[in-house]
């Protein structure tokens, strides 16, 4: 019997949410830029990652949104769902992961914050 070749999987679009409102661009990252944002049906604030227009990078994207989703730890951001959303200032659309919004400074503030680098060196590693 001979197998038929199948079509080559396309990656699933995610639906185009109006209900996220980008505010401000707060960080980037190696998979794209990370944007404080509003949910507005629950009016509250969330972190939206807006994916690199790169086909590579939006399915690495979608996988780690996909792994994360499934952790629930205090120390693992919750990622609530995926969608397309409008990129200020001209609604371009693009992919997105939306996630739980945490106050206070990113992990690149953090790590070049001398007094907390100092205070994270020297309880970690041992001083011979």
């Amino acid at each position: 019997m001979t197998s038929v070749p199948q079509p080559e999987k396309q990656l699933s679009e995610p639906p185009l949410d109006d209900d996220i409102e980008l505010i401000r661009e707060v960080s980037g990252g190696a998979y794209g830029l990370v944007w404080e944002a509003r949910q507005k049906s629950l009016n509250r604030k969330v972190a939206v990652k807006v994916i690199k227009a790169d086909r590579t990078a939006v399915a690495t994207a979608m996988q780690h949104a996909k792994a994360l989703a499934k952790c629930s730890h205090p120390n693992v951001i919750t990622v609530h769902y995926v969608a397309r959303v409008r990129l200020p200032p001209d609604d371009h659309v693009v992919d997105g992961v939306v996630m739980e919004w945490l106050d206070g400074k990113t992990l690149g503030d953090r790590l070049t914050d001398s007094h907390h680098c100092r205070s994270v060196t020297s309880n970690s590693f041992p001083v011979l």
